[in-house]
């Protein structure tokens, strides 16, 4: 199994970045990753790292051999342990209610069995995720904190161990970047940060030669579109879309009548709201879905 480093730190992902390593399709890859703020924040005066432009750093980009434009990137998560201090932040101009936040704040998040200490009689078990996992786009480089139809940004809390992401190949070798590791985070991550820390990811990368309309996540027997654009509506409407064509090829049924089914089992959740656009997802269990 191949081992990268979390440095050189990227802050986009550029199908120009020089590969950290090359994989063959079906290989098994340990990434370890910086947390959100780069690793400066370890104790409650880590606010003077707040506005410096340059949060989300990602490890990479993995070359995988034999991925071209138009094929798809399987991502197994097969494990994310966290490594080093956690924590969580809010910030004024920053979040859900922006214009009612207090001041900076850090609030350091010790792990302890399993558990995020939020206070003494105050302890919620973890839930690892990746927040920011894509492959390099094809036109210009995208910022880290950005999410888009490359992945990115995304705060998807299903993308955790046992989850199967699928991402569209726009650039030979894919290019895969990933960082922003949270031990836990609501749907949402309505304030701006989950608790943050740096990790070790070991995922599972492989080739398949066909193509998909977005992001999709495979987990707990459910199937999820991922969709982010600049307004939750434009999220929402999208994201659904997929799922309708991808319902009605798969069950040999029209658009009309697949989104009819999808008003029945699908679930429509906020993945967050505080980037630079919003992400949303839309799930269906596999077992409305033939051949899935």
């Amino acid at each position: 199994m191949k081992y990268i480093s979390r440095d050189p730190m990227n802050m986009e992902m550029d199908k120009n970045a020089v590969p950290a390593c090359h994989v063959e399709s079906g290989e098994t890859v340990c990434v370890q990753t910086y947390d959100a703020m780069r690793g400066k924040i370890v104790d409650e005066t880590g606010t003077k790292w707040f506005g410096k432009y340059t949060t989300n750093p990602c490890a990479g980009p993995i070359f995988v051999d034999g991925a071209e434009p138009g094929d798809t990137l399987k991502v197994e998560v097969i494990d994310i342990v966290p490594q080093g201090p956690c924590f969580t932040t809010c910030s004024p101009g920053f979040g859900a209610y922006p214009d009612r936040v207090l001041g900076d704040v850090v609030h350091m998040l010790p792990i302890e069995d399993g558990k995020i200490v939020w206070s003494e009689d105050l302890k919620i078990p973890m839930k690892t995720m990746i927040g920011t996992i894509g492959v390099a786009p094809a036109g210009d480089p995208i910022p880290t904190i950005w999410p888009a139809a490359h992945g990115g940004n995304m705060d998807c809390t299903q993308i955790k161990p046992g989850a199967a992401l699928y991402l569209p190949v726009q650039v030979e070798g894919a290019l895969l970047f990933m960082g922003d590791v949270h031990a836990l985070m609501g749907d949402g991550e309505v304030m701006g940060a989950g608790a943050e820390v740096g990790a070790e990811i070991t995922v599972k990368l492989s080739v398949e030669k066909h193509s998909i309309p977005c992001v999709l996540v495979d987990v707990d027997d459910i199937l999820y579109t991922v969709e982010s654009f600049p307004t939750l509506e434009q999220c929402c409407q999208t994201a659904v879309w997929d799922m309708a064509n991808i319902i009605a090829a798969k069950n040999g049924i029209n658009t009309d009548e697949a989104g009819m089914l999808c008003s029945l089992v699908g679930d429509l959740t906020v993945c967050q709201i505080v980037d630079p656009q919003p992400t949303v997802r839309f799930g269906v269990a596999k077992k409305y879905i033939k051949n899935c």
